[in-house]
């Protein structure tokens, strides 16, 4: 098992704190049961099991979110892959930038990047619409997009993180993944295959349009 840090490393971006929790928040402790508890059809619950790691796993997602909580933007994704929060736990997160090796992503590395770049860090939360790993039949280190039936039952995960948010999907399979769910979105260009220029922009501009104190006013609430 891997030694626990207060801080993740990112090659070419800010460090994100990753302080201790010191007062829990209600609704993360819920969320991280329910996640632990929870599966989606033949996806991988990197966050429970005999996997060894998957109790550091928790904590640093629970440091994570509870450091987070309070951001007024969430970024969603479509799932995790198997070079990132499979092994990070963290979405949009990559093994090296945890632990200073092991498996670089390239999208965990531009999405840390351009937030420290917009010093949009403390404003954005991330997540992915089924945050189990879908991987092909006897191939975890592989990927594949999530059917209809998984995304369907991450439904009240992905819920309990978008309550009271503005919702950014990242590319258009995320965007549709979310539609699918009945979540209005903004869509902002992947930032993988030469789309960081489009996505550092098209986070900008959601940023601006959505301050703080707008979406903080928001009714309380997530899916229909």
């Amino acid at each position: 098992m891997t030694p626990m840090s207060s801080q993740l490393a990112l090659p070419g971006a800010a460090t994100l704190e990753l302080p201790p929790v010191t007062a829990p928040i209600p609704a993360v402790e819920e969320l991280l049961a329910a996640l632990t508890a929870g599966g989606a059809g033949a996806t991988c619950n990197f966050y429970a099991g005999a996997d060894p790691d998957a109790g550091e796993r928790r904590e640093r997602l629970r440091r994570y979110l509870t450091a987070h909580w309070a951001a007024p933007v969430v970024l969603v994704g479509e799932a995790p892959g198997y070079r990132g929060a499979r092994r990070s736990g963290i979405p949009f997160t990559s093994e090296h930038q945890v632990l200073g090796h092991g498996m670089r992503e390239a999208t965990a590395t531009i999405v840390h990047q351009v937030l420290a770049e917009l010093s949009a860090g403390a404003q954005v939360l991330l997540w992915n619409a089924v945050p189990y790993h879908p991987h092909r039949r006897g191939a975890p280190q592989s990927n594949r997009p999530p059917n209809a039936a998984e995304i369907a039952a991450c439904r009240e995960l992905l819920a309990a993180v978008i309550a009271g948010r503005a919702v950014v999907a990242a590319g258009r399979t995320a965007a549709s993944t979310l539609h699918e769910l009945g979540v209005a979105a903004a869509a902002v260009r992947h930032p993988s295959h030469g789309g960081k220029a489009a996505f550092a922009a098209g986070l900008a501009a959601v940023l601006a349009a959505e301050p703080a104190a707008t979406v903080a006013a928001r009714r309380p609430g997530g899916l229909p």
